[in-house]
């Protein structure tokens, strides 16, 4: 790859599931696959959930993420992670309007209030595609 190519590209993410590593790489004015947004959206709701939310708890690096995330956000996220990459459906529904649901019952609780929570952050901060996303 000369100069000029690389710097078409940008690594967004690098992640580890189960010793395999994903990297999710987003070429200049190119959209990202659904899954890998989908997980960077998902990585990013926790991340703000956790800062606003879990101020004092001790806080451990998400591998290849730039974000600490408290014990209970980290095993969520891993899960949430896991849960969208060996996703099945395709095109994927939103979680809620899915009609076979992958998240056991103690996840599903524990990410819809993360999402309701980070959802009203974002658009309260001018990030309307959520609330497309929301909506539609």
């Amino acid at each position: 790859m000369d100069s000029h190519n690389e710097a078409m590209f940008s690594v967004i993410n690098i992640i580890e599931i189960q010793d395999a590593y994903y990297i999710i790489v987003l070429e200049r004015g190119m959209i990202m696959a659904n899954k890998d947004k989908d997980i960077k959206i998902l990585v990013d709701f926790i991340d703000i959930y956790c800062k606003k939310n879990h101020e004092e708890s001790k806080k451990y690096l998400l591998d290849g993420h730039n974000i600490l995330l408290c014990k209970e956000c980290m095993e969520l996220a891993l899960y949430a992670i896991k849960k969208r990459k060996f996703c099945k459906k395709d095109p994927k529904p939103a979680c809620k309007k899915c009609d076979t649901p992958c998240y056991s019952a103690i996840y599903r609780d524990k990410i819809r209030k993360i999402m309701k929570f980070s959802g009203i952050y974002y658009v309260k901060r001018g990030r309307l595609d959520y609330l497309y996303h929301y909506l539609f």
